[in-house]
């Protein structure tokens, strides 16, 4: 169980789409730590004679979440009033949680696909403002565009508020801070990823269209009575 996050930053349309032969690059520890257990699982099943298949997920979304894309919807949805600079275009990979769990499944019942690591990212590109209107509209909520606001200003506040974050936390202790340090160097930045590879190997996506697991996700959290 790997993460589509292990990847170099792509930073240039050059690095569009990511695919499971772009440069590896984590960002952070936590990714680091991703990819060293995808090294250490090859190396210990190829000299015990194991087959193994990698995933690598990305942004993953559904019913029950509450961490990464689950905050994301959580915190969209608690919003009165959606309002987002029309400039955040950049888009977001998506990823429903069912079909994580499909494809581990069918992966291990494919001996085919032994020694290799597949992307697991739905077919949706959606935006940034794309997304924060669809929640919107789910939600019944006002929803409008802001004028533009320079990315790298609007991320060096979120930085500051990271910042003072971990700084109360490992002073006082208590929650996780709201916002990570580590996660932030995502921000402002285009994530396409290719899932042809694993699409090719035989598999396909209960929820291709990020649309459908949206408003099936947003129904959950209502009905749950978690916003």
């Amino acid at each position: 169980w790997g993460a589509g996050g292990i990847y170099r930053l792509p930073r240039r349309k050059e690095d569009l789409p990511i695919t499971e032969s772009s440069p590896i690059e984590p960002a952070s520890d936590y990714l680091m730590s991703k990819w060293e257990e995808e090294e250490a699982v090859a190396r210990f099943c190829e000299s015990n004679g194991l087959g193994w298949s990698s995933i690598r997920p990305t942004t993953v979304y559904g019913p029950r979440a509450v961490y990464a894309g689950g905050q994301m919807f959580l915190d969209a949805m608690r919003m009165k009033k959606v309002m987002v600079p029309r400039n955040f275009t950049f888009k977001i990979p998506t990823v429903h949680v069912r079909d994580v769990c499909r494809a581990a499944l069918f992966l291990m019942q494919h001996p085919e696909t032994d020694g290799e690591a597949y992307n697991v990212n739905g077919d949706s590109q959606v935006g940034t403002t794309e997304f924060l209107r669809m929640i919107a509209e789910e939600m019944g909520h006002p929803f409008r565009l802001l004028p533009p606001i320079p990315i790298w200003l609007f991320k060096a506040n979120l930085n500051l508020m990271a910042w003072l974050g971990h700084w109360r936390q490992r002073i006082f202790g208590g929650a996780r801070p709201r916002f990570e340090r580590d996660s932030l160097r995502y921000f402002g930045l285009d994530f396409v990823y290719a899932n042809e590879k694993l699409k090719k190997a035989g598999f396909a996506f209960e929820y291709p269209d990020f649309r459908k697991g949206l408003k099936e996700t947003v129904k959950w959290y209502k009905q749950a009575g978690w916003v």
